[in-house]
């Protein structure tokens, strides 16, 4: 695998599970009982699995820390910023919709603050390597 192809996999795979998690969580009615368990297990777990993978990468193609994490969690962060404009705008637009108008804004409250933790606690662990 060359350093571009395995740049793509990581943005592409790295952010559709930062988006799946939530997701998850918020659309299986049986993880609700265990939500708040199930996502800090998983995101402790993601972050160490990524501070694996960022040492694997640095070694094998050299890609730096501090590239790994706009690779790896900065898209996914500002795709949540788009998603919660748009969830924004379709809440003040959505008239007689009743509480089905507000699922949006939570999908992007909840993808938003996954994606925003999981680039912090990244980017901490990530810096020991440089």
């Amino acid at each position: 695998m060359t350093k571009v192809c395995a740049k793509a996999f990581l943005i592409v795979f790295g952010n559709l599970l930062i988006f799946a998690v939530p997701l998850a969580v918020l659309f299986f009615p049986g993880l609700h009982t265990f939500s708040v368990l199930f996502m800090l297990a998983f995101f402790a777990a993601h972050v160490v699995g990524s501070v694996f993978s960022c040492r694997r990468f640095k070694c094998r193609f050299g890609v730096t820390p501090g590239r790994y994490v706009m690779c790896g969690a900065l898209p996914a962060f500002a795709l949540n910023l788009a998603f919660a404009v748009f969830a924004i705008i379709f809440l003040c637009s959505a008239e007689g919709m009743g509480d089905s108008a507000y699922i949006p804004f939570v999908i992007s409250i909840f993808c938003g603050g996954y994606s925003v933790f999981y680039m912090i606690f990244l980017t901490a662990a990530a810096s020991k390597f440089e």
